[in-house]
C-alpha cells in the first residue's frame, strides 16, 4: 500500500503531485493556442525571473509557497496600467526608495505595490544597489509585465500548470520520484480528473493529497492484518460487492444513467463492451482534454457501469447472485459463442468457481436466468 510517509514532508508530496499533473495537462492546456508568442514569452520570462528571485529571497522555500507568491505577483503585474512613461516610473521609484517622499506621481496604488515588491526581491539577494540599477531593472520588469495576459476563472489554471512544468524541470521533481510511487500517484490523479473534469488545478491537487493523507491515517488507526481481512471479505464477493457500496454522483454516472434509460426503452439486450465504448467516446467528446487518460477512462466507465448494473432500480427485485449470473450470461451471449446451452452453462460454472468460490453452482438458477435472457433477446430481434 502506498504511504505518504515515503515523503519527508507534505510539501514534497504536493510538489510531486503538482509536477505529475502539470506534465500531463501541459500539452493539451489552452496555453499554446490562447496567447500570442509575445505573451507566452512574457509569461515564461516572468516565471523564470521571479521564481529565481523568490528562491534567493526566501532561502530554500517550500515550492507550494513559492508558487503562491509568484501567482500573487503575476495577478498584480498583469493588471498594471499599460501606458506609463519611463521617466514617470523612475520618478515613482525615487518617491518611495530609499525613503518615502511627501510628493509622488499620481499613479495607481497597484504600480507602487509592484515597485515595492520588486525592490524587496532585489534587495534580498543583491547588496549595494544603485538607484540607476534599481530603476532600469524595474523598468525591464514593467515592460515585461504589460505584455502579460490577464488570467481569469479557469484561465488561472494555465499559470499554475506552466509554473509547475517549469519547476519540475528546474528542480528535477519527477526525476527524483520513484517510478512505482509516481505510477500510483498518477492513477489517483487520473481517477479524480475523470470524475471531476471541470475541477480547477488546485482542487484536483487538494483531492489527491487528501486521498493519500486518508491512506496514511488508515494505516495508523488500523493494523495491516485487519485491513487484509476486510479486503479478503470484499474480494471473495466478486462483482456482487457493487450491490452494497455507495458512490457520490458524478458526470460519468449521470451519463451512464441517461444511456441506460435510452437502452431500456428499446427493450433490447445490449452488449456490455459496446455500451462501455459508447459512454467512453461520448464522454471524450464532452471533455477532449481527457484523451491522455483514454485507457483509464474506459476502465473507470466499466467499473461505474457495473456499479449501476447492481444498484439500478430496474434490478431492485433481483438478488446479487442473479445479477452476477445475468451480467456474465449477457457478456457470453454477446460474443456469439457456439456450443449452445451446455457450453454456456459450463462457462458460467467455471467463472463462478474462480470468482465466487464460496457460492455453490446452481444449474437450475442459471438455466432459468439464461432462458429469460434469451427470450428477451429473441422477442426484440
Amino acid at each position: 500500500m502506498f504511504n505518504i510517509g515515503n515523503f519527508t514532508s507534505l510539501d514534497n508530496l504536493t510538489g510531486s503531485v503538482c509536477a505529475l499533473l502539470a506534465e500531463k495537462l501541459y500539452s493539451t492546456c489552452p496555453f499554446h493556442a490562447l496567447f500570442f508568442a509575445e505573451q507566452k514569452t512574457a509569461i515564461y520570462n516572468f516565471i523564470r525571473r521571479h521564481s529565481s528571485m523568490f528562491k534567493k529571497a526566501m532561502c530554500s522555500p517550500a515550492l507550494t509557497e513559492l508558487v503562491r507568491r509568484v501567482i500573487a505577483l503575476y495577478t498584480l503585474a498583469s493588471n498594471l496600467p499599460k501606458n506609463i512613461a519611463k521617466e514617470e516610473l523612475f520618478l515613482a521609484i525615487e518617491s518611495i526608495y530609499p525613503a518615502l517622499k511627501a510628493e509622488r506621481p499620481p499613479l495607481s496604488q497597484s504600480v507602487y505595490a509592484f515597485i515595492a515588491a520588486e525592490i524587496v526581491l532585489m534587495r534580498t539577494h543583491e547588496q549595494n544597489l544603485s538607484m540607476e540599477h534599481i530603476q532600469e531593472t524595474i523598468w525591464t520588469a514593467y515592460t515585461e509585465a504589460i505584455c502579460l495576459p490577464q488570467l481569469k476563472g479557469k484561465e488561472a489554471d494555465i499559470l499554475e500548470i506552466v509554473m509547475w512544468k517549469h519547476l519540475s524541470a528546474t528542480e528535477g521533481l519527477l526525476e527524483r520520484l520513484p517510478y512505482r510511487i509516481g505510477q500510483r500517484i498518477e492513477e489517483e490523479i487520473a481517477g479524480i480528473l475523470i470524475d471531476n473534469p471541470s475541477h480547477s488545478f488546485s482542487s484536483l491537487i487538494h483531492e489527491t493529497i487528501q486521498y493519500f493523507k486518508k491512506t496514511k491515517d488508515l494505516t495508523i488507526v488500523k493494523k495491516w492484518p485487519d485491513i487484509e481481512k476486510k479486503i479478503h471479505t470484499w474480494v471473495i464477493q466478486g462483482d456482487m460487492l457493487c450491490r452494497w457500496i455507495r458512490l457520490s454522483d458524478n458526470s460519468i454516472l449521470k451519463l451512464i444513467n441517461k444511456k441506460w434509460e435510452e437502452k431500456s426503452q428499446s427493450k433490447k439486450l445490449w452488449n456490455h463492451r459496446d455500451f462501455i465504448n459508447e459512454i467512453s467516446q461520448e464522454y471524450l467528446k464532452e471533455h477532449p482534454e481527457l484523451a491522455i487518460y483514454s485507457p483509464q477512462l474506459s476502465s473507470r466507465v466499466s467499473i461505474l457501469y457495473k456499479y449501476i448494473w447492481y444498484t439500478h432500480p430496474d434490478h431492485k427485485n433481483d438478488s446479487s447472485l442473479e445479477l452476477y449470473i445475468k451480467w456474465h450470461l449477457t457478456n457470453l451471449l454477446s460474443l456469439s459463442i457456439t456450443g449452445g446451452e451446455t457450453h454456456l452453462l459450463h462457462q458460467i460454472e467455471e467463472n463462478m468457481k474462480k470468482m465466487i468460490p464460496l457460492i455453490p453452482f446452481n444449474q437450475v438458477l442459471v438455466q432459468k436466468i439464461l432462458g429469460a435472457t434469451v427470450q428477451t433477446e429473441h422477442s426484440c430481434a
